[in-house]
């Protein structure tokens, strides 16, 4: 922890504890049920509670979260849902202080610093997720902190932090695999120090070509399974194998989503075009959606700081460089995952845009307590009022994720009084069988879409007694798959309040 930023600022950091809380106990009151992968979570640390690491493994891939979660349960004797909270409370904490760190190492003192907690309590892209059970916090923290080591390097010269950075960096990885692809940063550092600046660039450019070839494959290998059913982990016993057919899934990939912008986009236009066309694509979505991350308010703010380049105080050349270096592999290890995957979820460009919003602290004080020539009253009014309005609006817009969902909890409470515990059922909604208490049987979630529908065609439900469907307003296509398979009208329907539903099928008599 930098003593030095809290030694001074004791109510600096009351403010950020209790403030922290406050924001997730708010969340929570307004959000109450449970993500889909927080039902995961819970289930593999109670399966970690009872021993049965094999089922935690197979359950979910990242059991260091649910691990904390045991382990507070341990302490606590909470239920394992009030642990996980608390562990993800303990991570966006963390978050705070980690973030008041950075901002106090790149210049921040005093008021800049409240300006800074301002910031990280009412960013949205956090503040969006607390009512979750999300692995996310304690990356995010871990990931911050990381840069702040990076940060006193860049400044101090020392070994000691750097050496902090790269543990904090694989202790983020247990949390998100993001984390670990980020240790490239540490050769670039070593190319900048020791190589000749004449042959800097050149030794760069060759050094990430390597590291996106390194990071597609990883990423072959993470998300796809390297030998049919096999474990990924055979990589230990056959590496080389693994690594090729890593490789060739990640070409097989990008291939499938050049075919799919020819045919859907070009209509079978020129192939060339085609490739030039998803590159641009890729881009677009990280660009996309990192803004939609960093959000409107903070966004306008950057874009002054960004005409503005004194905005942040400090001097020190290597702290330009570290992050310049940051956000360079963040973009890659984005761009490289979206070029396999050609999606990309909203919360995954955040540690990107908390990199960047680091700016917002210093440009609130340049913004209202510029010094210089003396402005007109009305122009300084009209600035201030508009910084201020800006903030309100980023502390709204995160602060309003009123539940749409509650009547998934309603469903589950009707299923546990009403449905025999024996009874065969079926559903592909996690959250809905969390609440009816069935969530530790693997047999009855089928959560992906095509599979689940697949399923009703082939009159597997036959088997069953209850079908349980959720659907939303905009699943029509499953919609009639439902209807036409099921061919019976529902004996129940949960109905939510922007055209979803949860319906209810009885099917033991057929």
């Amino acid at each position: 922890m930098n003593e030095s930023c809290f030694k001074s600022n004791l109510w600096l950091l009351v403010a950020g504890v209790f403030g922290s809380i406050a924001l997730t106990l708010w969340s929570l009151h307004i959000d109450p049920v449970i993500n889909n992968d927080g039902v995961h979570y819970i289930l593999t640390a109670e399966y970690i509670a009872s021993g049965q690491w094999q089922e935690a493994f197979q359950t979910f891939k990242w059991p260091a979260y649910s691990a904390l979660v045991y382990l507070v349960q341990l302490v606590t004797g909470t239920e394992f849902k009030t642990s996980a909270h608390i562990v993800t409370t303990i991570g966006f904490g963390l978050l705070v202080f980690a973030f008041l760190a950075v901002t106090h190492t790149l210049g921040a003192r005093g008021r800049v610093l409240w300006y800074a907690l301002i910031t990280i309590l009412i960013y949205p892209g956090i503040n969006e997720f607390r009512s979750f059970l999300i692995r996310d916090s304690l990356y995010l923290a871990c990931y911050m902190f990381a840069i702040w080591n990076l940060l006193l390097y860049a400044t101090t010269r020392r070994g000691l932090p750097l050496i902090s950075a790269l543990v904090l960096l694989l202790l983020a990885s247990l949390f998100r695999v993001e984390a670990a692809l980020l240790v490239f940063i540490f050769p670039i550092i070593y190319i900048y120090r020791r190589v000749d600046r004449g042959r800097r660039g050149g030794v760069l450019f060759a050094y990430l070509c390597l590291a996106i070839l390194a990071l597609g494959v990883f990423y072959g290998w993470w998300i796809y399974q390297p030998d049919g059913d096999q474990s990924r982990w055979v990589i230990l016993s056959r590496p080389f194998e693994v690594l090729s057919l890593a490789g060739s899934q990640v070409w097989i990939e990008i291939q499938k989503n050049v075919q799919f912008v020819q045919t859907n986009r070009l209509n079978d236009g020129s192939y060339i075009l085609s490739w030039i066309l998803m590159v641009v694509t890729v881009f677009w979505i990280v660009i996309k959606e990192t803004a939609e991350a960093i959000t409107a308010p903070f966004l306008i703010l950057l874009i002054y700081a960004w005409r503005h380049r004194q905005v942040i105080p400090t001097q020190v050349p290597g702290v330009r460089r570290v992050f310049t270096i940051i956000l360079s592999l963040q973009l890659i290890v984005l761009l490289t995952f979206v070029s396999i995957k050609f999606f990309i979820a909203s919360r995954y460009p955040i540690a990107l845009s908390l990199t960047l919003i680091l700016a917002v602290p210093f440009t609130i004080e340049h913004l209202l307590h510029a010094k210089g020539k003396t402005a007109k009253v009305w122009k300084t009014f009209l600035i201030r009022s508009s910084v201020v309005l800006l903030l309100l609006v980023n502390a709204v817009e995160g602060l309003d994720s009123f539940s749409h969902k509650k009547y998934l909890q309603v469903a589950g409470s009707w299923a546990r009084e009403n449905i025999e515990d024996n009874a065969r059922i079926i559903s592909n909604d996690p959250k809905f069988l969390f609440y009816a208490n069935r969530y530790r049987d693997y047999r009855v979630l089928i959560a992906d879409p095509g599979q689940f529908a697949t399923w009703l065609n082939t009159n597997l439900w036959q088997w069953k007694d209850y079908v349980f469907v959720y659907l939303t307003k905009h699943d029509n296509e499953l919609r009639e798959i439902v209807e036409k398979s099921l061919d019976q009208e529902p004996i129940k329907i949960f109905a939510g309040d922007r055209g979803d539903e949860l319906r209810v099928y009885y099917t033991a008599d057929d």
